[in-house]
């Protein structure tokens, strides 16, 4: 099955949105509505003005899944990541959310992780160029978008000046570009926040409810922690073979790949002193570890381990969903 995906071929894109029904079919056949955190107020208060039902609120999850995995095929086959798997990214993304009925489901989360997605496939576009202040724009723009919806991508900041160090060299105009794209969105929001006066409902329940005067305050439960398991342990592969990200790649690959790293590594930071109370947080950390499970895999010479591989993890996800861990 794997042969299927790792050309980006037309019909191999069109393949994506099946693929994601089909990971989706846990949340079909035992209805899990998913309660959505009062501390999101900007998503719950569109999503209380558009009253989807459950079948609506599924099929838009599962289209805006497929939305993100081609972007991340885009961004494997713009930058040359994983010449011989140049979908295995997308599909792993796909995965990766159906390990928990909840990251299937539409969430604030979700949808910021979409934008976030377009974030960095903007940040990775400024490697060798003299002036890119449009692309560092946007990526301070649509982390901003994010962390409007879900407000702890708004850590990520952090990943664009990394980047800047990273892929093209700090210099202190860029880092207002980012900034002031970033502050851009809240500023509009605020605007409007003033003319209809909804700016100290979104101060209280949005921002003073997510922050908290403790380290680690995680309140999910149990619920979802053999998924948090599972995406530890492709870390933890991805990170003890590091010399695979580096090793026959150019200079601006190996790049690409320590980004994705520190994208991981900044995540972490968002469980410092909010309130995570929903196990789909987990959105923060995928669209890195698809890519970096997406070149594990294309290494594997033996074709059957890697389909065997493959399979073990679809039927995980499909288990994972029927389950209430």
């Amino acid at each position: 099955m794997l042969s299927l995906f790792r050309k980006n071929l037309f019909i191999n894109y069109l393949l994506i949105f099946p693929y994601a029904f089909f990971l989706h079919l846990g949340v079909w056949l035992r209805r899990i509505p998913v309660a959505i955190n009062p501390a999101n107020w900007v998503f719950s208060s569109v999503m209380d003005t558009l009253n989807l039902s459950y079948e609506a609120q599924t099929i838009i999850a599962t289209l805006v899944i497929s939305l993100i995995a081609i972007i991340l095929g885009n961004i494997v086959v713009k930058f040359r990541l994983i010449p011989n798997g140049q979908l295995f990214a997308s599909i792993f993304f796909i995965i990766f959310c159906g390990l928990h009925a909840n990251t299937l489901a539409l969430t604030p989360s979700l949808i910021a992780t979409l934008f976030f997605a377009i974030a960095v496939q903007q940040i990775m576009g400024i490697y060798n160029q003299k002036s890119s202040p449009l692309k560092i724009f946007n990526f301070g723009f649509f982390v901003g978008l994010a962390s409007l919806i879900y407000l702890p991508f708004y850590i990520f900041i952090l990943v664009g000046i990394i980047s800047l160090i990273v892929l093209k060299g700090f210099k202190v105009r860029e880092l207002f570009q980012i900034l002031v794209g970033f502050f851009c969105v809240y500023f509009l929001f605020c605007t409007a926040g003033f003319a209809f006066d909804f700016l100290d409902e979104f101060y209280e329940l949005q921002v003073n409810s997510f922050f908290s005067p403790y380290a680690f305050s995680l309140s999910f439960g149990g619920h979802g922690l053999v998924a948090m398991g599972i995406l530890s342990l492709v870390f933890i592969a991805a990170f003890i073979s590091l010399n695979l990200f580096q090793l026959k790649k150019t200079i601006i690959v190996q790049k690409y790949y320590d980004l994705f790293f520190w994208i991981i590594f900044v995540g972490l930071l968002s469980l410092l002193f909010l309130n995570i109370k929903e196990i789909n947080h987990i959105h923060l950390f995928l669209v890195p570890l698809s890519i970096l499970m997406g070149l594990m895999i294309s290494k594997i010479k033996n074709q059957l381990l890697a389909d065997t591989i493959h399979l073990t993890f679809i039927i995980s996800a499909l288990f994972l969903q029927f389950q209430n861990w």
